[in-house]
């Protein structure tokens, strides 16, 4: 494909996948793996990234997030048929961090989906991010949305946004998904409108494959932390030996409500 070569193509399923080492990848340009996405996307082909600490930290999800977009389950849940509920900060914690990719966030709004008083499925509301870019923290935002790994739980996306709203009434409600790893058909099956697509954002990780937001790693508070001026950030976390990675990017989606 443009002189390039995909892991994985399933032709069947229009689904390509990458397996991308940390260390070589770190290499790659700061375009390289979202032109590679745009490039898939516009022959119709969903690109699946998979990061090497994604695979060998988290290889339950990765395989659970792999096996649903080939529609493999082991279990299928009507949404009609659970409760819905807040969720304590803990329990979010911990069902994020066992079934979503991007693992725990700190959100105000935690609403839960229980079939047989089991947490399956989740959403994740809070104030707008200022580390996403947003000028102000005013409005809503989406930030994590996850069933249990490996479970289909058919309606508990609409389910949750509208319990959301009615609990709230937001006059608005942004979110952003990993072109890694989403093509966000669920955003516009739930009504949101595609606004922007980011090219490649960054992280950092470190030798133990420990994974790092770049919002962390500001050369401002590089600086406090006693580093050379004279140095750019990434300079600065290269020579502390981080890895600078490049991802496929993001896509913002927005509802409006009122």
């Amino acid at each position: 494909m443009n002189g390039q070569e995909l892991d994985i193509y399933i032709p069947s399923k229009n689904i390509a996948v990458e397996c991308n080492g940390v260390y070589w990848h770190s290499l790659k340009s700061l375009r390289y793996h979202f032109d590679k996405w745009n490039s898939c996307k516009e022959k119709g082909i969903q690109l699946l990234s998979f990061w090497e600490d994604q695979i060998t930290k988290q290889p339950k999800i990765v395989e659970s997030v792999l096996l649903s977009k080939l529609g493999i389950f082991e279990e299928k849940i009507y949404a009609r048929k659970c409760s819905i509920k807040e969720v304590p900060y803990n329990e979010t914690k911990e069902f994020l961090i066992n079934n979503h990719l991007q693992g725990g966030v700190n959100g105000s709004i935690r609403i839960g989906l229980y079939y047989n008083e089991e947490l399956v499925s989740l959403m994740v509301f809070g104030k707008k991010r200022r580390s996403l870019g947003n000028k102000s923290t005013d409005g809503w935002e989406l930030y994590r949305f996850c069933n249990k790994l490996n479970t289909s739980v058919v309606g508990a996306a609409s389910k949750l946004l509208n319990h959301f709203i009615n609990t709230y009434s937001p006059d608005s409600l942004e979110s952003f998904s990993s072109n890694d790893i989403s093509d966000g058909k669920l955003y516009k099956t739930l009504g949101f409108e595609e606004t922007s697509i980011t090219n490649s954002s960054y992280w950092y990780i470190d030798k133990k494959m420990n994974r790092y937001h770049r919002y962390k790693f500001r050369k401002s508070e590089l600086i406090k932390a006693g580093e050379n001026p004279d140095l750019s950030e990434s300079e600065i976390m290269i020579k502390n030996g981080y890895y600078k990675i490049y991802d496929s990017g993001q896509t913002k989606y927005i509802l409006n409500i009122k």
